[in-house]
């Protein structure tokens, strides 16, 4: 198929715009990477602070655990002594002799 010399005046701007549309489509599906790229790198950051903050926050309510359960150690041991001072009786000794 030839083209003859009017229609080569015509389809030859043609091209040309139509070109420039598939370019100018080119850069934007470049363009919309790129924001897209940015944009889940953003989320990514703000999810590895999120995690860093609630690794802390855990690290502080096992420290308070492990607080509380000491605290809950210390009062334990100390009931039991109040007991055994309660139980001794205030003149018998607190030891048996089996010696001898």
């Amino acid at each position: 198929m030839e083209l003859k010399s009017i229609e080569m005046q015509i389809a030859l701007p043609k091209s040309i715009d139509v070109g420039k549309q598939v370019q100018q489509l080119h850069q934007e599906g470049l363009l919309l990477n790129d924001h897209a790229l940015n944009q889940m790198e953003k989320e990514l950051q703000q999810k590895r602070k999120q995690v860093m903050k609630n690794e802390q926050k855990d690290r502080v309510h096992l420290k308070r655990k492990q607080n509380d359960h000491d605290e809950l150690d210390h009062d334990r041991k100390k009931q039991n002594k109040q007991k055994d001072q309660e139980q001794q009786h205030p003149y018998k000794g607190n030891n048996i002799d089996f010696s001898g």
